[in-house]
C-alpha cells in the first residue's frame, strides 16, 4: 500500500467520525435552531415571572408574620405597568410583550388576589425541579394566588397536557 492511499483511508476515517461527533452532538444539545426556539421560550417564562414579581411588590406587605393586600390587582398589562413605573416601584423594566412576536402577553385578574398569565411557547417544557412552569407548545396559561405561597400548584393547560407532580418535599 503506497503512502497517497493511507492517507485517504486516513482522511475517510477522520471525516466519518467527524461527522458522527456532529450527529451526536446534534442530538445531545439539539440543532441551533431548537435552542433560538428554546432559548426564546426561557425569555417568555421570565418575562412572565417578571410580572408575577411586580404584582407581588405592587399589591402585597410580607413585612408582617402573614402576607397582606396593600392594593388590588390591576386589570391590565398596562396598569400593571403604569404602576411600576410610578415611582420606581419595580427595579426592572417590564416586558409586557412576546419576544419574537411582539404581541401583549395575556394578564387576567380573577379576584381579589388571583389572576392568570398566558403565553404561546414554541417548546414544551417539562423540568422536575420547576414544575409550575411546564408548559406544552402551542398557549399555555398559568394561574397564580398572591397570598398563598404554594399557588403553584395550580396550573391550568388548554388541551390533554398535565404537568408532572414535584417529588415530596421538593419545591
Amino acid at each position: 500500500m503506497n503512502l497517497r492511499k493511507i492517507h485517504r483511508a486516513y482522511a475517510a476515517w477522520a471525516i466519518v467520525l467527524f461527522a458522527i461527533a456532529v450527529v451526536w452532538a446534534f442530538q445531545q444539545i439539539g440543532s441551533p435552531a431548537r435552542e433560538r426556539l428554546r432559548r426564546i421560550d426561557e425569555q417568555r417564562l421570565r418575562d412572565l415571572q417578571g410580572i408575577r414579581r411586580a404584582l407581588e411588590i405592587l399589591c402585597v406587605d410580607r413585612a408582617g408574620p402573614v402576607p397582606r393586600l396593600v392594593d388590588r390587582l390591576p386589570q391590565t398589562l398596562q396598569e400593571i405597568d403604569a404602576k411600576a413605573r410610578r415611582g420606581d416601584a419595580v427595579g426592572w423594566a417590564l416586558a409586557l410583550s412576546d419576544p419574537e412576536t411582539k404581541e401583549p402577553y395575556e394578564y387576567r385578574a380573577i379576584s381579589e388576589t388571583e389572576f392568570e398569565l398566558c403565553a404561546r411557547f414554541e417548546l414544551p417544557r417539562q423540568r422536575r425541579w420547576e414544575p409550575f412552569w411546564n408548559h406544552p407548545a402551542g398557549r399555555a396559561c398559568f394561574q397564580l394566588n398572591l397570598l398563598d405561597p404554594n399557588s403553584a400548584s395550580i396550573n391550568r393547560f388548554p388541551g390533554e397536557f398535565a404537568p408532572p407532580s414535584a417529588p415530596a418535599g421538593t419545591d
